[in-house]
Formats: structure tokens, sequence, C-alpha cells
């Protein structure tokens, strides 16, 4: 017999917290950050970057003459939200050893919340690190920047003007200027000699002597301050032994957190989330299953990844010697 899943409001609090700290593992909810939607699926609008980057006009007036008009569109796009879930069962007869020394329910939960980031992770780089979705935006760096002669400092500066060139040349307020690369490519770029010269003053003019409190090579708020973006984000999250994601790519995009009303501004994309369904990031639930005496802890959400704007990416490729 099997009895209706509760809502465990205590254990779900206690693995928001447990996803906080996995934040240096995961980043796919930094980069597609939560959108919050009434419906599973629905239509959004947004407007065309062509409206932001038209410059026909002077806006000039003659006496007794009417005023220059313009007429902006309006495009649609749709989402789909998809339901994940993972659950646990805690049997009765092993529930009193492992609380001995554990917090049986907390644990079997993070577990769970382990598993659906680590899936939401895959969804957001399959997503992001893609050089079909991003073929018109897409350039290979010149010295790949596991080599210490890679200038990432370099080619990430003239990628910046080139992605705000391509949203109109100005940023939305609230908007940010990110990168995000996998682990290995974050710890091989801050050896390269241009990174490391910037460290040390080797560019006066672009030095940073704030100290690090990340026990990172060099902690991710300062790579960002010598890159001159706002936000670094990396992963070191694995799939089967391998990287979940690509070490030959580094993305730069513009990303804003804001509410339903930033949908209009120039951003990478969000992570759709049906709330009235399920809680933002995940809701935790229980409930008893007699068949095999154990109580089934579930941690799910409903949620669709998508890129709303290819213009706010551009993506780096040749990264990695492969």
């Amino acid at each position: 017999m099997q009895s209706t899943a509760t809502f465990r409001p205590l254990l779900n609090s206690s693995a928001a917290e447990y996803a906080l700290e996995l934040t240096s593992q995961f980043m796919g909810m930094d980069v597609l950050p939560p959108m919050e939607v009434d419906s599973k699926n629905g239509t959004y609008g947004s407007v065309p970057i062509e409206n932001v980057t038209d410059q026909t006009g002077t806006g000039k007036r003659a006496p007794s003459s009417g005023y220059e008009r313009n007429e902006s569109e309006v495009e649609s796009d749709t989402y789909d939200c998809v339901e994940y879930g993972f659950e646990e069962p805690l049997d009765d007869s092993n529930s009193r050893d492992i609380s001995q020394v554990l917090n049986a329910e907390r644990e079997v939960t993070n577990l769970n919340v382990f598993r659906l980031m680590r899936q939401h992770e895959k969804r957001v780089a399959t997503a992001v690190f893609n050089a079909t979705t991003f073929a018109s935006y897409t350039a290979g760096v010149s010295v790949e920047w596991d080599n210490a002669s890679g200038t990432p400092y370099s080619d990430i500066q003239d990628i910046i003007l080139t992605l705000k060139n391509n949203v109109g040349g100005a940023l939305a307020p609230g908007a940010q200027i990110c990168l995000a690369v996998s682990e290995k490519v974050y710890r091989n770029m801050v050896k390269t000699t241009e990174i490391q010269g910037k460290i040390l003053g080797g560019d006066g003019s672009t030095v940073d002597k704030t100290p690090s409190t990340s026990r990172d090579i060099i902690a991710k708020d300062r790579l960002a301050r010598i890159l001159g973006i706002d936000a670094v984000f990396s992963s070191n999250a694995q799939d089967g032994g391998s990287d979940i994601w690509n070490d030959e790519y580094a993305m730069v995009f513009i990303r804003n957190t804001g509410g339903i009303a930033e949908r209009m501004n120039p951003q990478l994309g969000r992570t759709f989330m049906w709330t009235s369904d399920a809680m933002n990031p995940f809701t935790v639930e229980s409930y008893r299953d007699e068949s095999c005496r154990s109580n089934i802890y579930r941690v799910r959400h409903q949620a669709d990844e998508k890129i709303v704007n290819v213009n706010a990416g551009y993506l780096l490729s040749n990264i990695t010697t492969t």
C-alpha cells in the first residue's frame, strides 16, 4: 500500500541549503537562471533585437510637421516544462542503523537533489555549448588556453565588444556579462602567462592585487575583475567519468536574473520552471510504501531550458588541445 506523497518543508529547506553548497560543482542555474511561470507550457514575448539595433532616422522635427514614428515588433516563442525527479527508498530495517551515524532522511534527499541537479546541468550544457545553435556566433581562438602562451584575456575582450554590438551597444539595467567554462578550462586559463602577468603586475593598466579569499588558484570574482566582466562560472560536474561541460568551448554571454518584465531585455536564456506544481528549484516529498516497508523520498521539479536570444551569447572554440 502506498500513501499520498506529502510535502516536507524542513527537508526542502535543508535540501535548498545543500543545493547552494553544490554551486561550485553545478552552474546550470547560474547560466540559465530560473524563470517562474504559472503554466506548464505557454508563450512568452520578446522584442526582436532589430528594434534596438535599428539606427534609421534622426528624430529631427521641423516646425508644424509630425514626429518620426517607429513601429516595433514583438516576437513570441514557447516553452514546455517537463517533470524531472528522483526517488530513494529508506527501508525500515536499515533506517535505524543509518540514523545512528547520519540523518538518514536528509542524506537520501540530498542524494536525489544531486541527481536532479546533475541532469539539469547536462541539459543546460547541451543547450549552451552548442556550435549549431550559435553557428553565427562562434569563433575559434588562435592559441588554446591550456598553452602557457594562450591569451584568454585578449580573446575575451574582443568578444565582449562583439557581444555588445550584437545587442545594440548597450546593456539593459541589471544585465551582466559573464563567462561559462568547465573547471579544467578555468584552471588552465588562470595559469597562462597573460593572466598571471595581470595578477602580478605584468600589465600595469589592468593589475589586480586584491587578496583572494578562495582556495581556487584565482578566485572567480577576482578573475572576473581582471577580465572586466561581471561573473565567471565554472563547473567540474561529471557524468560517467566525463566532464559535462565540453573543454573545447567557453561561452561569453549576457545574463539577466530579473522578473517577467526583463524577458524583453537581451539575455542568453532561462530555465522556465512551472511553480504551480513544484517549487523553485525543486520540491521534496515523501510517502509510505508498505509493500517494501520503506519511506520513499522524492525530489522533483518542472523545467524547460531555453536559449532566449542567440545574439546574447558568443561561443569560443578551440579552447583545449585535443
